[in-house]
């Protein structure tokens, strides 16, 4: 095989890519963050194997946070946090805002 020309290597890094490992383009303190992320993440994954116990997980962060448990007839006002445990399968949090419902949510 012909060796390629100065040009050729140029024009061959210009139309194909290349791969390159992320970990080596960023800090140490962005290394760590990304670190105790992944760690936190895998946390959570060896805890919730199962949609139950995601939302039971979910529900316990959520209080850490200051969220109450919304109940029937509850009055709120704009900043309540509130989450609903849905037959231990699904949770709902929301963060009361100051629109009205029909405003639309996020």
């Amino acid at each position: 095989m012909a060796e390629m020309s100065r040009e050729e290597i140029d024009l061959r890094k210009k139309l194909l890519y290349e791969s390159v490992n992320g970990l080596t383009e960023i800090t140490a303190e962005e290394s760590s963050r990304v670190e105790d992320y992944c760690g936190a993440y895998i946390a959570f994954l060896n805890a919730c194997k199962t949609e139950r116990e995601c939302a039971v997980w979910t529900v316990e962060e959520a209080k850490k946070r200051g969220f109450k448990e919304l109940k029937k007839g509850m009055t709120l006002q704009a900043g309540d946090k509130v989450y609903r445990l849905n037959r231990d399968k699904s949770a709902m949090l929301a963060v009361i805002g100051e629109e009205p419902l029909q405003a639309g949510v996020h």
